[in-house]
């Protein structure tokens, strides 16, 4: 048990875990967890993601339609029921001037930071 104990040692541990993990591929590491019934599931890359049974059977996945075509998102704990419905994600710079009077910038110094460079809005925001 000591050798989870951190310290210097540590470093030799991670090489020889690094080493026998290198041994097998992903597929083979999965179907030796799956013979011997121990938990060992694959890290999956982003697009293997979506098409994950488990993760698609639980509604992980969704998008949220934009202007600019399907905007996909990823269900949390805390993503609310019917999220499917909500509006449109903001594009950049559309609420900029507004969030900026509430901050309580006047319109001089908020035409200033637009001028210079340090806030961008879209000229159809308010």
């Amino acid at each position: 048990m000591s050798d989870l104990v951190p310290g210097p040692h540590q470093t030799a541990l991670k090489r020889a875990v690094a080493e026998r993990i290198a041994e097998r591929t992903r597929d083979e590491w999965a179907a030796f967890g799956a013979e011997r019934d121990v938990c060992i599931e694959p890290v999956l890359d982003p697009d293997e993601l979506t098409k994950d049974p488990h993760l698609v059977s639980r509604g992980l996945f969704f998008s949220i339609p934009t202007s600019r075509g399907p905007s996909p998102q990823v269900r949390t704990p805390i993503t609310p029921a019917g999220a499917e419905s909500l509006g449109a994600p903001p594009r950049m710079g559309e609420h900029t001037r507004a969030i900026l009077r509430d901050g309580g910038l006047s319109d001089d110094e908020i035409a200033a930071l637009l001028a210079s460079g340090a806030a961008r809005a879209n000229d159809a925001s308010s």
